[in-house]
């Protein structure tokens, strides 16, 4: 799979990074790997912010509220119940 992943990673590289990290998140969510799927929505999400405004494609938005979705997801369900329903808990990082 790692070797898979780069050549994708690289096939689709500089201002699509973002949405690569995003497909490689959904893999490894599929296949179980929450780490791993967590991992690559936060690289998907700190290259989202690196983004200018006016380079976002339409569509776009939807694809990157999944991501938020997904990191709100995968952090609320790795931290105690008092910290997961909190909208003041750091769940995008």
């Amino acid at each position: 799979m790692a070797k898979k992943e780069a050549g994708f990673v690289q096939a689709l590289s500089g201002e699509h990074a973002w949405f690569t990290d995003f497909i490689v998140a959904e893999h490894y969510l599929k296949n179980g790997n929450r780490q791993r799927a967590l991992e690559a929505y936060q690289r998907s999400y700190r290259a989202i912010e690196q983004l200018p405004q006016n380079s976002q494609q339409i569509g776009d938005w939807l694809v990157i509220d999944r991501v938020r979705a997904r990191l709100y997801e995968l952090n609320a369900t790795d931290k105690p119940p008092e910290k997961a329903g909190n909208p003041d808990s750091n769940n995008i990082e």
